[in-house]
Parts: C-alpha cells; structure tokens; sequence
C-alpha cells in the first residue's frame, strides 16, 4: 500500500512538474532569476556611455558614401583617434 501511495505522488508530481514546463513557467522563473541575478551581482552602476552605431540607408545618404570595407576601416579609425573602446 505504502508502495502505490509513493508511485501515485510521483506521478503526481511529475505531471505537475510537466504541465509547468509546457506552460513555460519555469522559463519565466529562470529569467525572473537571471535579472535579480544580474542586478545584484554586477558591479557598481556607472556612468559608462554607450553608443551603437546604426549603418542604415539613411545613413550612407547623408554620408554620400557606400558602406564598404574601405569605409569601414576608416570609420574605425576615426574612433579609435578618438580613444573609443571597440
């Protein structure tokens, strides 16, 4: 008896173990996590500026140039005159 009770919470529980994990919430848990988990464990905010760089086409219109290597490099070469970290 003490045998079938164990077998039926198991497969109790690991039906409700895979109902959560098709309902994906578990992976709502692990990100909930992940950001406490970086929140708390980074460094000291900072003042960091942070730029990204967008070549759209847009951008190649106001610079009147074509987005190639040899423009690549020599954007890159700016910055880092500039004393940007890439």
């Amino acid at each position: 008896m003490r045998i079938l009770a164990r077998v039926l919470i198991g497969i109790g529980i690991s039906l409700i173990l895979l109902f959560t994990f098709i309902k994906g919430t578990w992976e709502k848990f692990e990100l909930i996590f992940y950001d406490w988990k970086l929140k708390y464990t980074s460094p000291e905010e900072g003042n960091i500026p942070i730029v990204i760089v967008g070549i759209t086409e847009r951008f190649e219109k106001k610079t009147g140039e074509k987005f190639s290597r040899k423009f690549h490099s020599k954007l890159i070469k700016i910055l880092q005159k500039e004393g940007v970290s890439l």
